[in-house]
């Protein structure tokens, strides 16, 4: 099944709640420009969300194409359980002791965050659900480069 439609971020944020997160919708292309909160929506927010509203037992995996990416948007939503706002609000999320590593962590409940950069290994994670940012940017970027120095002559 296809669906498209034109997301507002509150919408965005319906449809990953509503739908993707109840296994209604299996795969959800998100396509909107940069700098629109997509990873802040999808990569931050959305899993803690999962694990305060739904089932802290989840286990996810999120990728892009940037290493470096993948690692700020785990440490961002690993900021936002720890804070004051949070706690007070889900005091049942609690990130456990261990592992806690800047590809992953886990949760008390045994819910489960998993990090990769496109095209490193990911299997054995057996996760509940995965989210690729960006997963062509690299691939975009070096295809330009490419085009650009065969116009150019080298």
């Amino acid at each position: 099944e296809h669906f498209e439609a034109e997301l507002s971020e509150r919408s965005l944020r319906g449809v990953l709640d509503r739908s993707v997160a109840r296994g209604q919708i299996k795969r959800l292309l998100v396509n909107i420009p940069p700098a629109t909160s997509k990873s802040m929506l999808c990569c931050v927010l959305w899993p803690v969300w999962i694990w305060a509203a739904m089932d802290p037992r989840q286990r996810h995996l999120f990728s892009s194409y940037s290493e470096e990416f993948t690692k700020r948007d785990l440490r961002k939503s690993q900021e936002l359980i720890h804070t004051e706002w949070f706690q007070a609000r889900w005091p049942g999320v609690q990130i456990a002791p261990l592992p806690d590593t800047q590809m992953e962590y886990h949760n008390t409940a045994g819910g489960e965050r998993h990090g990769a950069s496109t095209g490193s290994g990911v299997t054995g994670k057996h996760v509940h659900g995965i989210v690729e940012d960006d997963p062509l940017k690299q691939q975009i970027g070096e295809a330009m480069v490419r085009s650009f120095r065969a116009d150019a002559g080298g």
